[in-house]
């Protein structure tokens, strides 16, 4: 099975720490800011498994984490690919613009021509996802401290390309 990894703000799924019971009160920020698209697409990171400790999965994690202006807390959360194709939302190829080796970059993905609709229902399955992973299994929260090493260990094994990172990655690694 193929699933998307795909950063969210936890925090504005969930506001004071409550889960929101459906799409429909969702705040806005969830949209702006934490769904936020680009030219009607939504960046997504594709894996064949769900293991957070998988070379493939930290691969992919230190190319998402890099793109940041430099390491901070971060959620992410994996999604069934199927789950999303099943909404009629178009997967396309999309190579990655992180500083990560292309053999990483190759396995980014955008959910292409979104509305408000097809937003919906991505919001609708990471809502789901929040909701029903009581055993955490498809969502994680890394810390600064870990975001650092996964990205340092990428950086030491040649994955991560350290010139191209941002000054305060350079200074943090």
């Amino acid at each position: 099975m193929e699933y998307l990894l795909r950063k969210i703000a936890r925090a504005k799924w969930q506001p004071s720490g409550l889960l929101i019971g459906s799409v429909d009160e969702l705040q806005a920020d969830v949209f702006s800011a934490c769904l936020k698209t680009q030219g009607n697409t939504l960046s997504v990171w594709l894996t064949e498994n769900t293991d957070w400790e998988s070379e493939s999965v930290l691969d992919i994690l230190a190319a998402l984490f890099s793109t940041a202006d430099g390491p901070s807390r971060t959620d992410v959360v994996f999604i069934k690919k199927d789950t999303i194709s099943e909404s009629g939302i178009n997967i396309l190829e999309s190579k990655g613009a992180s500083s990560a080796i292309d053999e990483i970059n190759d396995r980014h993905l955008n959910l292409a021509g979104l509305n408000f609709s097809t937003m919906k229902d991505v919001a609708s399955v990471i809502l789901k996802i929040l909701s029903e992973d009581s055993s955490k299994s498809f969502i994680k929260r890394y810390n600064e401290k870990q975001v650092l090493a996964i990205v340092k260990r990428r950086v030491e094994l040649k994955k991560i390309n350290i010139d191209t990172l941002c000054s305060r990655w350079k200074g943090k690694l």
